[in-house]
């Protein structure tokens, strides 16, 4: 298992594990992150302390190579197992969740890879890859491998500007002796507010998206995308027919003013079979400017009438949430 140590430049692996302190480098990493701005979530301490810590030892442990794929999250499990009773407390650990933790698990949803600029002839590329097998559910940053460009970029941990609620969690660890190892099968229920959407290819390995069945927003493309393994997907999720839909989930960065804010969504796909029902898998994440498409961000959480039709396992007609399973 890679151990890990704080230096000047963040966490980094190293032989001094134990030697993390949760409040004092917690407190640091966040510092560092803010930069200067007053800490919008101060009312999560200290909890949020360990958190940050958990994000940062992710990025770094996402950019770092794995012999055996396979390994992935038993690599990661002594350090899950150390910090679920930082994020929780020695006698009530925090439920590990797939690479995530079940403490404000809907913000974690939003983590994404940044694909790598290539400025020789302004190309995008898209360096990550999937295992050949199943290795942890497609919402967990642990389902892909980001190893080869920049690693994961873990989200903002918050309870606030959501507009997804957890439901349901269920993880199944191949081990009842190890349930921060390997994973034989996983699932989260959220309610949130689903919107048909086409997704499609664009020059320079860039992407778009528009909403469909929403008037005049249907006019509207949004290129600030960022799938999670466009190699994995091939041309399954591009056009009409291939089951793309949109789930606004929060207003960000954190520290931003709420008009200078974006809508984060996450991108998912319809899974066409599953024995419990519609269910989808996550294949990105999608963030609406406040400026350049000022006119989806403003109204995607409209509620039409025909929203009932979406494919859910849940339908609340006064809030227009939806319940929806993703694998």
């Amino acid at each position: 298992m890679p151990n890990f140590q704080l230096t000047s430049d963040g966490i980094v692996e190293g032989s001094r594990v134990k030697g993390l302190d949760i409040r004092t480098d917690g407190i640091r990493l966040r510092g560092i992150r803010l930069q200067g701005y007053a800490d919008p979530d101060a009312h999560l301490q200290s909890e949020i302390y360990a958190l940050e810590l958990w994000r940062r030892i992710v990025e770094v442990y996402s950019r770092t190579a794995i012999t055996n794929p396979d390994d992935k999250l038993i690599a990661l499990s002594g350090m899950a197992r150390w910090m679920a009773h930082r994020i929780g407390t020695p006698d009530d650990p925090a439920p590990y969740v797939a690479g995530l933790w079940r403490t404000h698990l809907a913000s974690q949803l939003l983590w994404k890879i940044e694909p790598v600029y290539r400025a020789i002839d302004s190309v995008f590329v898209h360096a990550s890859t999937a295992p050949d097998g199943y290795r942890a559910p497609s919402f967990s940053w642990a389902a892909v491998d980001a190893d080869k460009g920049h690693g994961i970029t873990y989200a903002e941990v918050t309870d606030r500007d959501l507009f997804i609620e957890v439901e349901d969690v269920s993880i199944t660890p191949t081990s009842t002796a190890n349930e921060y190892g390997m994973i034989s099968t996983g699932h989260i229920y959220l309610r949130g507010k689903l919107r048909k959407a086409a997704l499609s290819p664009k020059p320079k390995g860039r992407f778009g998206w528009k909403l469909v069945d929403r008037e005049e927003l249907d006019l509207e493309e949004h290129t600030n995308v960022y799938l999670d393994c466009p190699a994995r997907e091939s041309n399954s999720i591009f056009g009409p027919d291939a089951g793309i839909f949109v789930l606004p989930a929060a207003k960000g960065e954190r520290t931003a003013l709420m008009e200078s804010k974006y809508t984060i969504c996450l991108l998912l796909q319809l899974v066409k079979r599953h024995e419990s029902g519609p269910a989808y898998k996550r294949i990105g994440l999608t963030k609406l400017s406040p400026w350049a498409d000022s006119g989806t961000a403003d109204k995607i959480l409209d509620v039409f009438q025909s929203d009932i039709d979406m494919p859910h396992q849940g339908y609340d007609p006064e809030t227009g949430m939806h319940r929806i399973l993703i694998i």
